[in-house]
């Protein structure tokens, strides 16, 4: 499952659009949740656009998804040859959607890290697969995080895919916090990054 969306190449575009609220507004590509906004209304939507069209030749409007959010680190492994899925993160938000806000120094009262995420056991698998699976759909190299949304239903919504997401720090970042979760340090997955690119 991915939440509806629309891609739009400008902010004027946005204008003429009859659409359903909450949404959520982003560029196409970038990263750090530069230009990321959840909007509750038209005004608020045309108020947003132009700050986010600054990152991205195009703009993705996609629904809210409400449940909980969860971060799956997934790398290319070349000794075994399968994706490997480090333990899952759940970010635990005090608002909607982790923006930038809350990813920037003092923003971190607005969102709890908890790892691994407190989930049950078929659960887990069940995300650990369709990550996987998901990771080898898209021919994915090296590592990649996927930002999920899991509802109250149980349904599991795929919100992104970033590829070479930031290695910063254990403190920081979310891939060097799942790493250190699964028991690998940093110098021995950047061995294994290389590894894997000496075979591609």
């Amino acid at each position: 499952n991915t939440a509806e969306q629309i891609v739009v190449n400008s902010a004027s575009e946005l204008e003429s659009l009859d659409i359903n609220y909450p949404k959520v507004i982003k560029p196409a590509t970038q990263g750090c949740s530069y230009g990321v906004f959840f909007v509750r209304d038209r005004s608020e939507l045309l108020e947003r656009a132009p700050f986010t069209e600054q990152f991205s030749d195009r703009m993705v409007v996609e629904d809210y998804i409400p449940g909980r959010e969860l971060t799956v680190g997934i790398f290319e492994d070349p000794r075994s040859g399968q994706p490997h899925v480090l333990p899952i993160i759940e970010n635990v938000l005090e608002r909607e959607i982790l923006d930038f806000e809350a990813k920037t120094q003092g923003g971190e009262h607005l969102y709890t890290v908890i790892t691994p995420a407190k989930l049950d056991s078929p659960t887990r698998e069940r995300l650990e697969e369709m990550c996987s699976d998901v990771f080898q759909q898209l021919n994915c190299r090296g590592y990649v995080r996927m930002d999920l949304r899991l509802t109250s239903q149980g349904d599991v919504y795929f919100l992104e895919n970033n590829t070479s997401p930031g290695l910063l720090s254990v403190e920081e970042s979310d891939f060097p916090k799942m790493l250190q979760a699964g028991g690998i340090s940093l110098s021995e997955f950047v061995d294994l990054m290389v590894e894997a690119s000496l075979s591609n």
